[in-house]
């Protein structure tokens, strides 16, 4: 550790001086926390945590994050605040009640070295420690007895009993199988137990496929699994708390609380209610131990979002009252904002400001000398992207030359390597060190003290790992003493992607765990009935399951569990509710004979282009360059894995000479588009020309504006035809384009007019291909047979699904969300003016902004003028798509 921070160290320790360090940029933040942290939980000396409070949840993420890249994940925790207001009618997401609980378990076991929270955080009152620990379930192969004993010991501890285990805080049973996922586990768990009552097993296992691990568990910590828990304490205490609240809500609501009491069930939002189930509740302060290092994150910032959250709960509290709810005073849930004041002005001992604020005599201010690194970057903005590597060259060689050392950042080992292939084609030697020079103890910050290391000005190091920016160490004179650069300081911003579950190929099918009562289902010998669940049965002295059926005139079909295979869940194009299937009748025989027919038109279809595909080579693309490359880290967001996956595949099916024809399947917004540029710069860069052909005049225009965006420091010429452009204009294109002089053409079903001929096409781009009609399909079909076609769909037609689940067309599934994309909440409500005033307002306040959807073109204004009247304040704007007669 620096000398300086050693002597900031030993000056806390020993006297209530509180230290502000200032001259804090980038993630140097970061730097600072991870040097100033106990370096090891299991060293024999107590830890004493650091405790350090951001303005919000985004600040926190970011500083977290950025602390990761330091110092590892090992003992850093963050405390986030719930998604949800006290006063919603929602419950926080099961997500974020995990991460809260896996962080008060390990402060109760003092395993923290950095504990990361939220003014609101802090200020929210939950659930007493003791409540905690008593409710947390510690299993071993030793024990002996029932599963009916687990089970009532997950009931009370917040797990919910469900037919098959998909999410967090869920359990379930079948005779001798308990699954359950605990909420401090990233897989649930398969307890299986003798007819004796031991239990044989531990093993985790796979939520999609239901399949066990080989590794055994030997033992199985599970933290309770809600934040009310309904056991016979916290039951007897709310129905003792429950009559004290009459003045405050009307008859109907009481009753309805206390038949959840009677049932033990849980409900939408009941959190709100803790002060109901628990005498006394706690805050984030009494978890943590006697001996903390409390840090405030730009102080004035804190205060006012402290300030900020208490005013919202506050009139949130008055809105809530008005409805004649259950509304319990913010006081009873939170510490007041003035009461952490007074908490944080006693408690904190360093304070990190980014800007200098008023002086305070009492203490004992540092200036760190930390800059950004904004000017560098406006540096390669001036030069744009084609020249911004040259320019980062330059800068790189004066480094070295001053002898300043530098760490270059990749946000991944795949980046890194192109990072290094990039300065090794311009002349500059470079080595990807990966996390070597990042261990968990961060030696090389020794740098930021002593100056430059011998042999480390000569090969400049790449680093693998995501942190938010850089920075410029300086000493007292202002020269610099030590850089890091991140790739996105040289090519521009990257949107972070957030680290979630993938989806396997083969899991694209489903499974029985995928059907649900009511979900119309396929029978391959009596047609089309609806689920209705799985039902035991005994029969020739045995217990078994059966999945029940109904078909038309309710007419029942049970088919055993082990012909599973023989249903299939049904899927239709349209989305439309199928006719059921009448037993007994030859409709059914007769659809699948007509089925069997198109299929093998189908096949004969598929046999040509296929046979014509192998006879005709089509062109191999050569092999990625530096300028591809340069390309793909010019992209603003963070590839996601599945994202990696495809463009690899393109790629590979590119260099081939089999013409490619492959099939893209990802929900809206998952980068699809991005695979096709990708696609479309490698065909280009090749001299060849590329086809986007788009079912509407609208999103031809969307993706010239994207791919101009894309391509706008590179050479190549995009143009998009559409009705949009008069007839010169098209004529102007479509000479241009034979000619060659155009690189990219998007359009409509323009584009396959007889009069369009292209000089030399390399590459075909459909999108959303279910949308075009039967006559424009034969027209795409003829591209197949030489040239590489690249299909994107969202929603594939049953028919183009399954010509690629039979592999008969290549398939690639795009299943990862992009960065920050969040679950979606639905509520359906009466219309209700309080409730619309209270949406809107918040979103405003948020600084958000609202879509309002209306069912009718003729009734819109009228509807947009209710609007105004009763939220006068917001500025609102009406558009529709009716034409005018």
């Amino acid at each position: 550790m620096p000398v300086l921070l050693q002597k900031i160290l030993k000056k806390i320790k020993s006297d209530s001086t509180v230290v502000e360090l200032r001259g804090l940029s980038g993630s140097s933040k970061a730097l600072v926390l991870s040097m100033l942290s106990p370096k090891s939980e299991q060293q024999e000396e107590k830890v004493i945590p650091l405790v350090v409070v951001c303005e919000s949840f985004d600040v926190a993420e970011v500083l977290l994050n950025d602390i990761y890249y330091f110092l590892g994940t090992k003992g850093v925790h963050f405390f986030p605040f719930w998604d949800v207001l006290p006063y919603d009618n929602f419950s926080p997401h099961k997500g974020l009640v995990a991460q809260r609980f896996q962080t008060l378990d390990a402060l109760l076991k003092e395993k923290v070295r950095i504990l990361i929270t939220t003014p609101n955080g802090l200020m929210q009152r939950f659930l007493p420690r003791k409540t905690f620990q008593k409710n947390t379930i510690l299993l071993t192969k030793d024990f002996v007895g029932s599963p009916e004993i687990i089970q009532k010991q997950l009931l009370e501890s917040g797990y919910n009993l469900v037919d098959v285990v998909e999410d967090q805080g869920e359990f379930s049973t079948h005779g001798i199988i308990l699954d359950v996922f605990p909420l401090n586990r990233e897989k649930p768990v398969r307890m299986k137990f003798s007819k004796k009552m031991e239990l044989l097993s531990l093993k985790p296992f796979d939520v999609q496929t239901q399949r066990t691990a080989e590794t055994e568990l030997t033992s199985l910590e599970i933290l309770p699994g809600n934040e009310i828990l309904f056991n016979l304490e916290t039951i007897s205490f709310a129905r003792q708390t429950l009559p004290s609240f009459r003045k405050e809500c009307t008859a109907e609501v009481l009753k309805r609380l206390k038949e959840s009491l009677r049932k033990s069930e849980s409900f939408p939002g009941i959190e709100s209610l803790s002060p109901l189930f628990y005498p006394k509740l706690e805050t984030l302060f009494d978890y943590l131990p006697t001996e903390y290092l409390l840090i405030v994150d730009e102080e004035k910032n804190v205060e006012q979002c402290a300030e900020h959250f208490y005013q919202e709960v506050f009139m949130e509290y008055e809105m809530s009252c008005q409805q004649n709810k259950l509304t319990l005073s913010p006081e009873s849930l939170f510490l007041t904002h003035r009461e952490l004041a007074t908490r944080l002005n006693k408690s904190a001992r360093v304070i990190l400001n980014s800007k200098t604020h008023i002086d305070k005599t009492e203490r004992v201010v540092h200036e760190l000398k930390f800059v950004n690194n904004k000017s560098l970057r406006q540096g390669f903005e001036k030069t744009k992207a084609t020249s911004a590597a040259g320019h980062m060259v330059q800068l790189l060689q004066n480094w070295q030359k001053s002898g300043i050392p530098v760490l270059l950042s990749a946000k991944n080992q795949t980046h890194a390597d192109h990072f290094q292939q990039l300065l090794e084609d311009l002349g500059v030697e470079s080595t990807v060190a990966g996390e070597q020079l990042i261990p968990k103890t961060c030696p090389w910050l020794s740098w930021l003290e002593n100056g430059s290391v011998e042999g480390l000005t000569k090969t400049i190091p790449i680093l693998s790992g995501k942190v938010s920016a850089g920075f410029r160490k300086l000493d007292a004179e202002g020269k610099t003493r030590f850089i890091l650069l991140t790739e996105e300081e040289v090519f521009g911003e990257k949107t972070r992607s957030r680290r979630l579950q993938r989806t396997q190929v083969h899991q694209v099918t489903g499974s029985l765990d995928d059907l649900r009562d009511g979900d119309y289902v396929v029978h391959l010998d009596y047609g089309i009935g609806s689920y209705h669940g799985l039902h035991k049965i005994t029969a020739g002295g045995s217990n078994n399951e059966f999945m029940l059926l109904i078909y038309a005139r309710e007419e029942k079909v049970y088919v055993p569990v082990g012909k599973f295979h023989l249903v299939q869940k049904y899927i239709s194009a349209d989305g439309n509710s199928p006719k059921l299937s009448k037993l007994g009748e030859k409709s059914w025989k007769k659809t699948r004979k007509k089925v069997a027919r198109a299929v093998e038109d189908i096949a004969v279809e598929l046999a040509e282009i296929y046979a014509e595909r192998k006879a005709r080579k089509g062109f191999a693309f050569s092999a990625d360059d530096a300028e591809m490359q340069k390309f793909e880290l010019r992209f603003e967001f963070e590839e996601t894995p599945d994202q990696l996956e495809v463009i690899s595949s393109v790629k590979a099916d590119m260099e081939s000479e089999m013409p490619m024809d492959r099939l893209i399947c990802g929900d809206v917004g998952f980068g699809k588009t991005e695979i096709a540029m990708r696609g479309a710069f490698k065909a280009v860069q090749q001299e060849k020309q590329v086809a986007i052909l788009v079912p509407t005049t609208i999103l031809a225009q969307q993706h010239f504006q994207t791919f101009n965006q894309r391509f706008e420091d590179t050479p190549f010429i995009i143009e998009v035809i559409s009705r949009f452009r008069t007839d010169t204009e098209q004529n102007n294109i479509l000479k241009r384009l034979h000619e060659g002089k155009i690189d990219i053409i998007i359009g409509t079903h323009r584009l396959l007019s007889t009069d369009v001929k292209f000089r030399d096409l390399g590459l075909l781009v459909v999108d959303e291909e279910q949308r075009f009609g039967v006559k424009h399909k034969e027209k795409i079909k003829r591209f197949r047979a030489n040239v590489d076609v690249l299909t994107l769909s969202a929603t594939p037609i049953p028919r183009t699904l399954h010509m690629s689940l039979m592999g008969l067309r290549d398939l690639s599934l795009v299943n990862t969300p992009p960065a920050d994309r969040r679950a979606v909440r639905t509520r359906l409500l009466p219309v209700n003016d309080y409730i619309i005033q209270e949406a809107v307002s918040r979103e405003v306040r948020r600084g958000g902004q609202i879509f309002v959807v209306h069912n009718r073109v003729e009734s819109i204004y009228e509807y947009g003028n209710y609007l105004k009247s009763i939220l006068p304040n917001i500025r609102i704007a009406i558009g529709h798509g009716q034409m005018r007669e």
